[in-house]
């Protein structure tokens, strides 16, 4: 049921195969060097990743859906890169762990606040949020935290801090958003 679909969408096991492609690209890449793929397929590649952002998934995960873009991406990083430098994927690359931290707390916050109900254009707005918050976050927090973590002190502290002060603005800033009558 539902709980399965969620467990196969969340945890590890159902998405294994999808980190041991990433890391058998990246081990080829460091062992022999890129393809030499035509241009062509690098640029279909990217093209099927983002026309995957815009369509809706085929079935449950894992299955077509994800196949499609792990195998896609794989191509890209498997191909001579020049691709992935010359768009905004390099740049969002940089800042692609940061926005997957940032994003679900805001969706969450956003549902939990309307009660299920969020709107189409809030949801956009959020994701172009977490896009700005997760550069930010990319640039003063995880880039100094970095190796902070290894020599501790007062640049670890404020990073934490900083952290814990926009998760708790943000709650304050949805909480006016409360449909009426929501708890």
């Amino acid at each position: 049921g539902k709980t399965m679909q969620s467990a196969a969408c969340f945890l590890l096991p159902a998405r294994g195969w999808e980190l041991l492609a990433g890391a058998l690209a990246g081990w080829w890449v460091h062992r022999h060097g890129a393809l030499a793929l035509p241009r062509a397929v690098s640029v279909a590649a990217l093209a099927t990743l983002l026309l995957m952002c815009a369509l809706p998934a085929m079935g449950p995960h894992p299955g077509p859906s994800a196949a499609v873009v792990v195998v896609a991406s794989a191509i890209i990083c498997l191909g001579p890169d020049a691709i992935a430098r010359r768009t905004p994927l390099s740049r969002s690359g940089d800042w692609s762990y940061s926005i997957y931290l940032i994003h679900w707390p805001l969706l969450a916050f956003a549902g939990a606040v309307t009660l299920g109900a969020t709107p189409l254009w809030l949801r956009l707005a959020l994701m172009a949020a977490a896009i700005v918050l997760g550069a930010l976050q990319y640039r003063w927090v995880e880039t100094p935290l970095r190796g902070a973590w290894r020599a501790g002190g007062p640049r670890l502290w404020t990073g934490l801090l900083a952290a814990s002060g926009v998760c708790v603005a943000l709650a304050f800033v949805l909480l006016p958003l409360r449909p009426e009558g929501g708890a």
